[in-house]
């Protein structure tokens, strides 16, 4: 099976209100990225932003975010992720839908950001086009991060993971045609390929696509600036 890089950015795909959902293995740089994403192309035209992060002011990747000045007010920084946290944001957003951003990481040993369908982040994740909010999650596993979340994000950025089990999560997941019986073997090409030539892969989910491809559902890139298509 060959395939092609193109010269494309999936930068393009980044338009608020999305959810971007980062996943990858302890020190792979994934928040890094994140923080990256967020101060240069994510944060114009905010006017709100909130972080559930434990270690958001002592993670010195996290500086960056602290700084920007007058983004994460203390009042919309949570450090004790929980149903409550959440809460908070939807109902700010439901009551005031300002352009806002929802920034979480170092949440995946807790309850409320992997409980199945249910609980306040599930119901965020599902809500928030229609609450003005962009949403940018961070986790070791995808397995971690509510089934909400991983089915509702319209970009995955995963880098290279360590073992088969996550590689299997986006086979079932994130294959844009699961009823084709070659369809997993050609998503995990373009991963290996997206892999083989970047730390990370991304995968943008496509609002408008010819029937005739069902692939087009889905765009995959190795990096931000080179797709894949077999």
């Amino acid at each position: 099976m060959s395939s092609n890089h193109i010269t494309s950015s999936a930068l393009t795909h980044f338009n608020h209100p999305t959810r971007i959902l980062i996943s990858g293995r302890s020190t792979s740089g994934k928040t890094t990225l994140a923080v990256q994403l967020i101060t240069k192309h994510l944060l114009r035209g905010l006017r709100r932003c909130y972080a559930v992060c434990p270690t958001f002011y002592s993670q010195r990747t996290l500086l960056p975010l602290v700084r920007v000045k007058g983004a994460f007010q203390k009042k919309d920084v949570f450090l004790d992720p929980s149903n409550d946290a959440f809460d908070h944001v939807f109902e700010q957003q439901r009551m005031y839908p300002v352009p806002a951003l929802l920034f979480v990481d170092d949440a995946a040993a807790e309850a409320c950001t992997n409980a199945g369908s249910k609980g306040s982040f599930a119901r965020l994740c599902i809500a928030a086009p229609h609450l003005n909010l962009t949403i940018v999650a961070v986790f070791q596993a995808l397995k971690q991060c509510t089934l909400a979340m991983r089915t509702n994000c319209e970009i995955l950025i995963s880098f290279q993971p360590n073992g088969i089990k996550e590689v299997e999560t986006i086979l079932e997941e994130f294959n844009p045609c699961p009823s084709a019986p070659d369809s997993k073997i050609a998503v995990k090409h373009m991963l290996t390929q997206a892999w083989n030539q970047n730390r990370y892969a991304v995968i943008c989910k496509t609002k408008f696509h010819p029937m005739f491809n069902p692939f087009s559902k889905m765009r995959f890139y190795s990096g931000f600036n080179h797709e894949i298509v077999v």
